[in-house]
């Protein structure tokens, strides 16, 4: 739950008998709209329906009895508070240009609708990067996020959807993808003994140093 509370209309402002207020509140959980009508008071407990863990977008507009609602304030962004139903366990495979993440979460009295890992990319001084995150959710991991710099740190949190709102994340993650591959090539590749169904094909192999 939340409180809401904001100024009333001076007598100037409103028009007319003022009759109420009237709350929107939008989750961008799942979009949904809730209007919650409200008597003549200027503060109050928002409770019904609310997860933990999720984000929702408050208005509010006044009514009169001469023309009806008015305009809707600007939105407020509200966000509650995590359940602690336990953190997800991510285990780490990186590769040079993409990492492999497995999640779990030990599930009990809830069910998960899905995992999000939220990757960021580091500094040497270990300061997080300024570009957005890539973030991906997935129901059912392993989950590959693709298209990483090789050589490169990262940080990982993994949050968890489920039927009781949005857990709080994972204890942070720093990964580091793989160096790139041999910068030569091989030489001197030939291809002998060429039969009817098959061949041989041979090269110098790479130096060691």
């Amino acid at each position: 739950s939340f409180v809401v509370s904001w100024t009333p209309l001076t007598l100037e402002q409103q028009n007319g008998m003022l009759r109420g207020y009237t709350i929107r509140l939008r989750s961008l959980r799942d979009d949904g709209i809730e209007i919650i009508p409200v008597q003549l008071i200027n503060t109050y407990n928002v409770s019904k329906k609310i997860l933990p863990g999720s984000v929702y977008v408050v208005r509010i507009s006044a009514n009169n009895t001469e023309n009806g609602q008015g305009l809707y304030s600007t939105q407020i962004f509200v966000r509650t508070a995590y359940t602690d139903p336990g953190r997800p366990t991510v285990i780490i495979e990186p590769a040079a240009t993409f990492v492999t993440i497995n999640a779990s979460i030990a599930t009990i009295g809830f069910s998960v609708d899905h995992y999000c890992m939220s990757v960021t990319r580091v500094s040497v001084s270990g300061v997080a990067s300024q570009l957005a995150p890539v973030i991906k959710c997935i129901r059912n991991p392993p989950l590959n996020i693709t298209m990483l710099e090789q050589d490169a740190r990262y940080n990982l949190e993994c949050f968890v959807n489920s039927s009781k709102g949005v857990t709080g994340p994972s204890f942070t993650d720093t990964f580091s993808t793989l160096p790139t591959g041999p910068s030569a090539t091989p030489q001197n590749v030939n291809v002998t003994s060429i039969t009817t169904n098959g061949f041989i094909v041979a090269w110098d192999p790479l130096p060691l140093l």
